[in-house]
């Protein structure tokens, strides 16, 4: 089980090459959905994340995105009021796409109380 990690979603790139959001360094780069879940249940602490929006992934004919995985995310944290809010980045190139994960995250943020840690 790792400790504290940041995570990048991403189905093709590398930390290196997202040069348009200042993200911290990390190795943790996960290319879908079902990676995303296993390394997020598996890591202590999640200190940030980094979300694509289109994956290029499909569950029975279903594109699933990076929108869907932080939805995930939101549901998992609020059955685990324990664990810190991650801080989270969007480095998608769908501007759609960002706009939409950026509305959601800040929306569920504002239900969350006071007494909540965010990192």
């Amino acid at each position: 089980m790792t400790i504290g990690a940041g995570i990048i979603l991403d189905d093709e790139r590398s930390w290196s090459s997202i040069t348009w959001v200042d993200l911290p360094f990390t190795k943790n780069i996960v290319r879908n959905p079902k990676a995303f879940i296993r390394k997020v249940t598996e890591t202590e602490l999640v200190t940030w994340v980094s979300f694509d929006h289109d994956l290029g992934w499909y569950n029975n004919s279903k594109e699933v995105t990076g929108y869907d995985c932080l939805k995930w995310l939101c549901r998992h944290l609020d059955r685990n009021p324990s664990k810190p809010i991650p801080k989270v980045y969007f480095h998608s190139k769908n501007p759609i796409g960002v706009d939409n994960m950026r509305n959601y995250w800040d929306n569920w943020l504002n239900t969350q109380p006071e007494w909540r840690v965010r990192l």
